[in-house]
């Protein structure tokens, strides 16, 4: 099987990250088939896809409202039952909750009907792939394949084989990834929060540290970031675009989280405050602080 072969994929996941994953498919030229528990989830899924993933996207002048139309239309949907997978499916994609139990329960209920030659990746941010990639029924075929968000121009993909994982399937995923204008990097051995993660993880955990022993305030932390490293947001901000109790499952799990920094964001959960998902986090959307024009006073012209 080469790259373009792979014609349809089956998503795994109604989420966030997914609705990224199955655009970059679309966007792209692939048919996706997104499985999806409940009926009422299809409607979500699509307005994910279509005005959280999308929408910006046309907005920087990417592609046009028809464009993004026309590939819509190519997402078709199964819902709640496993054995509905068609048979032409060529690359799965899974990107369940963050959750050894839950991910494994999952390949175990799709294992016995997903086609024998097709590839089986999972998207996980802090767990060990190779935990659950027996219940796959298929470890050869088995693969980490992590995105980022989002996925469209941040285009890179880790690619981490397991133990098991031939490597024709290493090669064809790399060459599929390519197809669909991703950057494949491909990991030595098994790394749990993979390359620009472990980075992103060290990042954000430090500045838990520096709110959490005093050293400044939440503003002046993201301030200090975004006015050196030139950015639009700092680690405050990043944890709340990506969901504080989605972060709080990463690093709970990651090897180098500062433990004592976990209940900073376990007060955040019990009080429903999950970032930009529930209107409120470390700031509060639509219009949080830390994008005010007045936040950060960046370099300008001098006449």
């Amino acid at each position: 099987m080469k790259a373009e072969d792979i014609k349809k994929i089956l998503v795994i996941g109604a989420g966030t990250m997914a609705a990224h994953i199955t655009t970059q498919f679309v966007l792209f030229g692939r048919e996706v088939v997104v499985y999806v528990r409940s009926e009422d989830k299809k409607q979500v899924v699509l307005d994910r896809v279509r005005n959280e993933v999308m929408a910006p996207r046309i907005a920087e002048g990417y592609f046009t409202d028809e464009y993004a139309d026309k590939a819509v239309k190519n997402i078709s949907f199964i819902v709640g039952d496993p054995s509905l997978v068609p048979d032409d499916i060529g690359l799965v994609s899974e990107s369940v909750y963050e959750d050894y139990e839950t991910k494994e329960a999952v390949w175990k209920s799709f294992a016995p009907y997903l086609p024998k030659d097709a590839i089986l990746t999972t998207d996980s941010s802090s767990l060990y792939p190779s935990r659950y990639a027996a219940a796959s029924g298929a470890p050869e075929r088995f693969l980490a394949w992590h995105f980022y968000m989002p996925s469209f121009y941040r285009n890179v993909t880790d690619i981490s084989p397991v133990a098991e994982t031939k490597q024709e399937y290493v090669d064809l995923l790399i060459e599929f990834a390519k197809s669909i204008h991703m950057n494949p990097c491909l990991l030595k051995k098994e790394t749990p929060g993979y390359l620009a993660n472990n980075m992103l993880y060290s990042f954000v955990d430090m500045g838990l540290t520096l709110y959490r022993t005093g050293a400044a305030g939440i503003e002046e932390i993201d301030r200090a970031w975004m006015g050196v490293r030139q950015e639009q947001t700092g680690p405050f901000g990043i944890l709340d675009a990506a969901g504080i109790d989605t972060m709080y499952l990463i690093l709970k799990e990651w090897y180098g989280t500062t433990k004592e920094n976990l209940p900073i964001l376990e007060e955040k959960l019990a009080k429903g405050e999950l970032g930009v998902k529930t209107g409120k986090g470390f700031y509060t959307y639509p219009n949080p602080r830390h994008q005010d024009p007045d936040f950060l006073k960046r370099a300008s012209k001098v006449e």
